[in-house]
């Protein structure tokens, strides 16, 4: 697989697809390097805990949000992601993608989605 250069999401690394080919609309995209930033000692701080991402969506349609629920059937599933990292350089990582408990229906449309993609592992790029 080439080095990606856009939103990706699939199941398994095989089946991995541009977001938009399945039926999501593009998310905003928060990364966080660490879960955790710990006060050492010594009065320095040190990130703990494995990079985790949350991607927002200001509204997603019905069909929208079941693409992206057939992804997610429960309340987390382990997942398959492309996006840019805190240096906005886009990458693969496995995770796992934890639904939102709740959200806001207005005409059809879900309000202010946010889902977490947690304990991320970047996928280095055959050479």
């Amino acid at each position: 697989m080439a080095a990606p250069t856009n939103y990706e999401i699939g199941a398994t690394y095989e089946t991995m697809t541009d977001i938009r080919a399945a039926g999501i609309i593009e998310p905003e995209c928060d990364f966080f390097e660490y879960v955790e930033l710990v006060d050492l000692a010594n009065g320095q701080n040190r990130g703990i805990g494995l990079p985790y991402a949350e991607w927002h969506f200001g509204f997603m349609s019905s069909d929208q949000y079941e693409n992206l629920r057939d992804f997610c059937a429960g309340i987390s599933a382990a997942i398959y992601v492309a996006m840019p990292d805190s240096d906005n350089t886009f990458k693969r990582y496995s995770g796992v993608l934890k639904m939102p408990q709740q959200y806001t229906i207005r005409n059809d449309r879900r309000i202010d989605i946010t889902v977490k993609i947690t304990h991320l592992v970047e996928i280095p790029e055959p050479e």
